[in-house]
């Protein structure tokens, strides 16, 4: 399974030193459907898991989310 976030994306600043935003992303795999998308916001020491978006399909791209509350220490997404 591969994944991209798409937002916040790069060395984007975001708008508030602190509040809540969404992590917005896709996932893909050439070996069927995405069941489950992990996300961490402090580098892989922990994991929150996102909603996926339909429609589910084999081998297609699948919309995940996650809502976040910043506040406003470095991220590693």
């Amino acid at each position: 399974v591969k994944s991209v976030i798409t937002h916040p994306s790069g060395k984007q600043t975001l708008a508030a030193p602190h509040g809540f935003y969404e992590i917005a992303g896709l996932a893909w795999s050439g070996h069927g459907r995405i069941a489950r998308v992990d996300v961490s916001v402090d580098g892989g020491r922990t994991w929150a898991p996102a909603s996926l978006q339909g429609p589910l399909l084999d081998r297609a791209f699948t919309r995940f989310t996650l809502p976040w509350k910043w506040q406003g220490q470095k991220a590693v997404l």
